[in-house]
C-alpha cells in the first residue's frame, strides 16, 4: 500500500515538473505571417514620442524584418506572461513587424518599463491604422507612388512567386501547376489585414486587374471542367496537379480552357515585363518559405 502511494506520487511530481519546464517554441501559423507583415505594410512598427521608423525592410533583395513578440515567449524575455498559451503568445495579435533595431530596443529588459505591453500594442495599432490609411511616409517627406507601389508589390510577391505565374499554366490542359490561382488567394489575405490591394501607377494597376480576373477566370473554369488530382513526386513535394476530362465535357470546353490560358499567359507576359522595367529587384526577391523557425 506504501509502495503505491510513494510511485503515485513520484508520478504526480514528475508530470508536474514535466508541465512546468515545457518549452514553449517559436511555431507560427502562415496566415498569421501573412497578415502581419501585410498589416505592417512590409515596414517597421516602430513609433515612439514622436520617432517613426516605417523602415521596408528589404534590403539588397533580402527580408530583413523580424517578427517581435509583445509578450515575451521565455521567463527570461521582456513582458513574459507566463498564462500565455503557445498558440496565443506566437499569434498576430502578439507579435509586430519590427527591424532588428527596434526589435533589440524594446526587449531589452532594461527599457521594460518603457516599452510595456499597453505602449506596444497601441505602438502596433497607431502604424497599422496608418498603413490602412495609405500613409507610408514619417513625415518628413512626401506621400511618394513609387514607394507605395513597391511595398505593396514586395510584400504581394513575398508570398507568390513572380516568376511561377507564368510556368504554372504551362502544361494546361492536361497538368496544372501547384501554385496556381494563388495570386487571387493571397490578395484575399492581403486584404484581411491591409485592405484593399492597389497601385498608385494606375497603368500598372490596369494590368495588375487584368491578370487577377484573368487567373481567377481560369482556375473557375478549370475546377468545373476537370477533375484534379495531385501528382505523385516520391518524397518530394507535389509539383503539380492532374486534370481529367469529367465525365458530360465534351471537347468545345478544352478549346475554351485553352483560350483562357491563353489570355492569362498573355496579361502575366505583359504585367511582369511592366515590373520588371519599374522594379526589377522584385524579381529577384525571397520568397517566403512556412516551415516555423526553431
Amino acid at each position: 500500500m506504501l509502495q503505491c502511494v510513494i510511485v503515485s506520487l513520484w508520478l504526480l511530481i514528475k508530470n508536474t515538473v514535466n508541465t512546468m519546464t515545457k518549452k514553449i517554441t517559436r511555431s507560427y501559423t502562415e496566415k498569421d505571417l501573412k497578415r502581419l507583415v501585410a498589416s505592417a505594410g512590409g515596414r517597421c512598427s516602430y513609433r515612439h514620442e514622436g520617432e517613426i521608423c516605417k523602415r521596408l525592410l528589404i534590403s539588397n533583395n533580402s527580408v530583413v524584418g523580424e517578427k517581435a513578440h509583445i509578450e515575451a515567449i521565455g521567463k527570461k524575455g521582456a513582458r513574459h506572461n507566463p498564462d500565455l498559451s503557445e498558440a496565443k503568445v506566437n499569434s498576430y495579435d502578439n507579435l509586430m513587424w519590427m527591424c532588428p533595431t527596434h526589435h533589440t530596443m524594446i526587449d531589452k529588459l532594461d527599457n521594460e518599463h518603457i516599452y510595456t505591453v499597453d505602449v506596444l500594442r497601441k505602438m502596433k495599432k497607431a502604424h497599422e491604422k496608418d498603413i490602412d490609411q495609405g500613409n507610408y511616409s514619417t513625415g518628413a517627406t512626401l506621400y511618394d507612388t513609387v514607394i507605395h507601389d513597391y511595398t505593396a508589390l514586395s510584400t504581394l510577391f513575398y508570398y507568390v512567386d513572380i516568376n511561377k505565374l507564368y510556368s504554372s499554366s504551362i502544361d494546361l490542359p492536361r497538368f496544372c501547376g501547384v501554385h496556381f490561382g494563388e495570386l487571387n488567394e493571397t490578395v484575399k489575405n492581403y486584404k484581411l489585414g491591409f485592405g484593399s490591394f492597389g497601385l498608385q501607377d494606375k497603368y500598372l494597376n490596369k494590368l495588375f486587374t487584368k491578370l487577377l480576373d484573368s487567373e481567377r477566370m481560369l482556375w473557375k473554369n478549370i475546377k468545373n471542367t476537370f477533375d484534379i488530382d495531385s501528382v505523385l513526386n516520391g518524397d518530394n513535394p507535389i509539383e503539380k496537379f492532374s486534370c481529367q476530362l469529367r465525365d458530360g465535357k465534351s471537347s468545345r470546353y478544352i478549346e475554351w480552357i485553352n483560350y483562357l490560358t491563353c489570355c492569362y499567359q498573355e496579361n502575366v507576359d505583359i504585367f511582369v515585363h511592366a515590373v520588371r522595367n519599374r522594379y526589377p529587384e522584385i524579381l529577384f526577391a525571397p520568397i517566403f518559405e512556412s516551415s516555423p523557425e526553431a
